[in-house]
């Protein structure tokens, strides 16, 4: 079957033996590359250096990467508005107020969400850890959480009484990222 178009073709050349090549040192292998692309088409590189200084290339995501993205997304968008105003808010109090959370906060509300979706939801059980993952993740790195923690407040459990102090390792995580996000919204400032 003839395509019209040419196909790619990773066959190594033959070597010929030259005056360079001797049995002490054997020919270097290399490879051959045949352009597949279509006649009068062209490609175009998405990860070329930027120019000028300017800003480096978006990140290109496979489809399924896009795909995982979008899903944790549609998690986090109608779980964390339960927990934080909605019907759930009653499980974790402490998301109102945007205080630091304790060390081992994740496996306590997921215990706690588990409890009330056995109950009421229990086809979602399976998905408890992801949603609970999706809406901490969000939850911690909003920037108002952030300046509470660089405030060196105290950690606080789910129901808002204060367990600990903040540990250094949390307080320089969050001045690098308040610091990463400043430069950021001056970078996407005209």
């Amino acid at each position: 079957m003839n395509t019209p178009w040419p196909t790619l073709s990773l066959k190594k050349k033959p070597t010929t033996e030259s005056p360079e090549t001797t049995p002490e040192t054997p020919a270097q292998p290399t490879a051959t590359a045949v352009d597949s692309t279509p006649p009068g088409s062209t490609i175009e590189n998405t990860q070329s250096p930027p120019q000028n200084g300017g800003t480096p290339p978006a990140k290109v995501l496979s489809k399924h990467a896009l795909r995982r993205k979008r899903k944790k997304a549609r998690l986090r968008d109608q779980w964390y508005f339960r927990l934080r105003e909605g019907d759930l808010c009653h499980l974790a109090p402490v998301l109102v107020t945007d205080l630091p959370l304790m060390i081992g906060a994740q496996t306590e509300l997921e215990r706690r969400l588990e409890r009330y979706l056995a109950e009421q939801n229990p086809d979602v059980l399976p998905q408890v850890k992801k949603i609970v993952i999706a809406c901490l993740e969000h939850h911690t790195h909003q920037e108002v959480y952030l300046q509470a923690c660089a405030r060196q407040e105290k950690r606080h459990d789910l129901d808002g009484q204060a367990v600990e102090a903040m540990d250094k390792k949390g307080l320089r995580y969050s001045q690098r990222m308040l610091k990463k996000m400043a430069r950021e919204s001056q970078a996407t400032e005209p």
